[in-house]
Parts: C-alpha cells; structure tokens; sequence
C-alpha cells in the first residue's frame, strides 16, 4: 500500500482517550494504518503522496452506525412527503416489494459514494428488507459498496411482520406480493448463518463485517428474538433492532405480564453488542436498563424532523450512561445521506424544548460531543476498536473538512465549533478509507459519479413504475 503523508492541518481532532486536537498537524499513513500524528514539522520520510491541509479540519473517519441502503430507491416520492410514520411506510411498502438485486447494487454504489462525500467512512446498513434466494441480493450491494471503498457492516436483517395495522391496509392493495416483505423463521436463520459464515471478519482493520436483528422488536415471539441473540453470541457479531415502544406495544407487554424492556432482557437482548435505532419514547426505566447493560443508541435526527418523531433525549440518555452513535437512517426516510449534516442538526435538535422534562442547558451537547458520537462512539457500538480514532496503529480512515468558507467567516476560535454551529458546506475537502483517497474537493475520486447517479435513477423509476402497474396507486400525487 502507498505511503500518504497530510500536512500543515488547522487543526487535528485526535478522538484519543485525551481528546487531543493538534494546531497545524500531520498524520502519516503506512499500510492503511496511522503511523503518526503529531504536530508540524512532520518527520523527514519518502512518501508516495504528499497532501496538504492547510485551511482544514481533520478528524477521523466519521461512523454512521443505522442506514437502510436500498430506500436511496424512494427518496421524496410525493405520496409520502406529508406522511407520518405508518402512512409512510404504507406507501412505501408497494414500492419496496419490487426490489432485486440490480436496483440493490445502484442504491449502494450510489449512496455510498454520498457518504463519503460527507466525510464517511464505516457504514453499518440494516438490511432487513432482502427477498433473495441464494444471497443475490447481498452480493449486489456488496459489489455497489465495495466499489465505493467504503469500511462496512453488513446488518442482514428479517421483516417477521409489518408494522401495527399495516398489513390489513396493504393485504387489498398490494395482495400476494406483501409475503414477498415477509420473512418465515425457517427460511431466515439458514440466510444469516450462511451470511455470517460468508462475509463476517472479524481481524483488526477488517473492511466488511456482519450484524443481525429484526426490523422491529416482536413481543409475542420470544423463540423467534432469542434466537437472534444466540446466533450472535455464537458468532461474535453485533445485535440491531428498532426500539421505539409505542403505547400499543407497551399495551399488549402490561396482557403479557411485563415490560418491553423486560422483553429485551429475558431474550438475551441487552448487552453491549447491541445497540438500537431511534428510541425517542425511553423512558428512564429502560434508559438505566440501556445503560447498565453497556448497549448503545443510534441517534438519527434527520429521521425526527422528517417523520414528526418526538425529540431525542441525548442529554437524557449520556446521563444514564448509554453510548449513543449517530445515523443517517434511510434515503427515504430522512432524504438525506450526509453525514456532515446529521452531526450539524444533531447537536441542536435536542435543545428543542416544549414537552415536560425538556433537557436543561447543561445537558446540551457540544461540537465535541457531537464529534465524539460520530466517530468512538460509533464505533464502540459496532464493536469496532480499530476504527474512530487517530492515533498509531489504528485504520487510516481520516476525514478532512474545508474551513475557508464564507459560512465561515468570523468563527474563529474553534474550528470544530464552526464547522457544526456556523459551517453550511456539505462535503469533505478529503476522505480516506484503509490508507487510500476516496474523495477529493467532495467528489468521487475513483467512481463515475453520474453513472452511479443516472443507474440509480434508472433503478427507482424501473421499482415505482413497477408498484404503480401492480397497486394502482399514483407515486406522484402529492397529499
């Protein structure tokens, strides 16, 4: 692998233990591992790329622990711009029932290449709506994530049912094909253990790993949860869910005899491979239950606003000690893939007030944190120990932002602190992944971005034209 030598960075944020940032810094890279970091002048080597920095923000490559691939296929399709959650997915689910494996690849090529651009560099995609046979669609999405360049988690998941009444609503409308959403638990475990026997590494700097879960927490099968949990103690892989427990769910625990997060516990749910997607709703029962098992929380703010979710409690949680990651959640769901953009409205959304126990000031987060959560915190929820920090030994994945913007312009003491609260820039002046350069100036440097733009679009049109001949119903209309 070549020798890479960065020089002259404003400023270095190291995300070590110390939480050191560095003025005018360095960071050389051999073996797609960090050699050194430290402060200029950097050390007299022969390096196969020299790159300057100057007038730019370096911290480790960002970490987007929850993200669905394959809805980049639906993003601001009409009939659901004014949707709420279930309404939503109600006019998604048609459309997503037509995927295969070629419209999987373009999702991934095309969305992995939009991460990058915003300084990403691991991606955990939960999975979970993948109708295939032999694995198909899993190795599209690998060859579209692996032509990007993009550190992976592979979060191959099961849909065991749809969500509240929707499948009442969908069974006139979309017929046989909603079973093609559905997985049947003896058809799914072989896909996972074949999943985890194929992709799954395990070794430090390791590029691609796998996780599994549900797509959503199924009370009334505790085999079918505990199931997932005991594969993946057995393969030392991540668990994944989304847990947000809405008032029906905690109704049909109290007929049960007990709690959603009691659920969790008694299924081998809560431990510190785990970490969950959203989970507004907590309360501070199962916060302290979160925390003292050592799980973690993906925070997807993007998803909140777009979907009408009520506020993440980040203060809330950090207090009951939960390591909390941030995601970017679906294309669809949030209509974004940026991660630059996430941490921005991450570290303010919280600070919305207006229910009864609003988070106090002094819960509130600072650009430090924020980094914090997008690069250790996220890894220690994929379990990862190689990843999220600049310092010798660990994976050369190293982002670096422009800070000579207008946007910019009179922030002058902090340059992180501008970046988040003042800076309007989207994209990375320069992301690395394993040692090698993967984006320049916030462009691919080794994909044709318009082709991946344009087999996208070919992708999606193909999918909502598809639902729209089998359903009837007009993708277009705006409601």
């Amino acid at each position: 692998m070549p020798r890479l030598l960065l020089r002259h960075a404003d400023a270095i944020h190291v995300c070590d233990d110390a939480r050191r940032v560095i003025r005018d810094g360095y960071i050389l890279v051999e073996d797609g591992r960090i050699a050194a970091v430290g402060s200029e002048p950097a050390p007299p080597v022969a390096a196969d790329e020299e790159i300057s920095l100057a007038g730019s923000l370096v911290t480790p490559g960002l970490v987007n622990i929850h993200h669905h691939l394959y809805q980049t296929l639906t993003r601001a399709v009409p009939l659901a711009n004014r949707a709420s959650i279930l309404d939503w997915l109600y006019a998604m689910y048609p459309a997503w029932a037509e995927i295969d494996a070629d419209a999987y690849y373009w999702a991934a090529l095309a969305n992995s290449c939009e991460l990058l651009a915003s300084g990403c560099t691991t991606n955990a995609d939960f999975a979970y709506l993948m109708p295939e046979h032999d694995g198909e669609m899993a190795a599209e999405e690998l060859r579209g994530v692996r032509e990007a360049g993009m550190r992976f988690v592979l979060v191959r998941g099961g849909m065991p049912t749809v969500e509240a009444d929707l499948e009442s609503r969908l069974r006139p409308v979309m017929g046989a094909q909603l079973d093609r959403l559905l997985d049947r638990e003896e058809e799914l475990f072989p896909k996972l253990e074949r999943t985890l026997r194929r992709y799954h590494d395990t070794s430090p700097g390791s590029m691609l790993q796998v996780a599994i879960g549900p797509t959503s927490v199924t009370y009334v099968r505790p085999r079918f949860m505990r199931r997932f949990s005991d594969l993946a103690r057995e393969h030392a892989c991540g668990l994944h869910v989304h847990f947000d427990p809405r008032p029906d769910e905690h109704e049909t625990m109290r007929a049960l005899g007990g709690k959603p997060i009691d659920f969790l516990r008694e299924s081998g749910w809560l431990w510190e491979r785990t970490w969950f997607a959203h989970s507004t709703l907590l309360d501070g029962e199962e916060m302290r239950a979160i925390g003292d098992a050592g799980a973690s929380i993906a925070h997807c703010p993007h998803c909140i606003i777009r979907l009408g979710k009520k506020a993440a409690r980040l203060g809330h949680w950090r207090a009951y000690g939960i390591n909390v990651g941030i995601g970017v959640d679906g294309p669809a769901s949030s209509d974004t893939s940026n991660m630059l953009n996430e941490l921005r409205l991450a570290m303010m959304l919280h600070r919305v007030g207006g229910y009864e126990d609003s988070e106090p000031a002094g819960q509130w987060l600072t650009p430090q944190d924020v980094l914090w959560m997008a690069t250790r915190g996220g890894a220690r929820a994929l379990g990862r120990g190689d990843i999220g920090q600049l310092t010798p030994g660990k994976a050369a994945d190293i982002a670096a932002f422009p800070l000579r913007r207008l946007s910019l312009a009179g922030a002058v003491l902090d340059p992180l602190a501008a970046l988040l609260m003042a800076g309007a820039d989207p994209y990375a002046s320069l992301t690395v992944v394993n040692g090698r350069v993967r984006v320049r100036d916030g462009h691919m440097v080794d994909v044709d971005e318009m082709r991946a733009f344009d087999g996208c679009n070919s992708a999606a049109r193909r999918l909502l034209e598809a639902a729209r001949k089998r359903t009837g119903m007009d993708f277009s209309k705006h409601v």
